[in-house]
């Protein structure tokens, strides 16, 4: 396979593996800074559909980066957290309950669905 948007080049499977220098990881004593994003949130119908769409993912991340975070947050039409462009997002109250939005209108993630499950 190749890099284009047609199957037709796709004739067999193919594993591309991408290195590039980017920002260091946030360090994990300090935290990460996080805002929610101006970027409006990804439609019900692609946000639960895996895709290779990303240019929403990398105009919030660079919004946020722009805004001096490390991470920028979709909120839902009803004005919730959402998600992050490449990560759900869960919380834990101060009863130690966990906590995440629904997947009606984000994608399920696979490591947050283990999260619940060991939870």
């Amino acid at each position: 396979g190749g890099f284009g948007l047609g199957s037709g080049e796709c004739t067999r499977s193919t594993f591309y593996c991408m290195v590039v220098r980017g920002r260091p990881p946030p360090d994990p004593a300090k935290g990460v800074k996080v805002v929610t994003s101006p970027v409006p949130i990804k439609p019900p119908q692609f946000a639960v559909t895996k895709s290779v769409n990303y240019l929403q993912n990398v105009m919030v991340l660079e919004e946020a980066h722009d805004r001096g975070a490390d991470y920028g947050v979709w909120l839902t039409q009803d004005g919730l957290v959402g998600e992050g462009p490449s990560m759900n997002i869960g919380f834990v109250t101060a009863a130690g309950v966990f906590r995440c939005p629904p997947f009606d209108d984000i994608l399920a993630g696979c490591t947050i669905a283990r999260v619940i499950e060991l939870v």
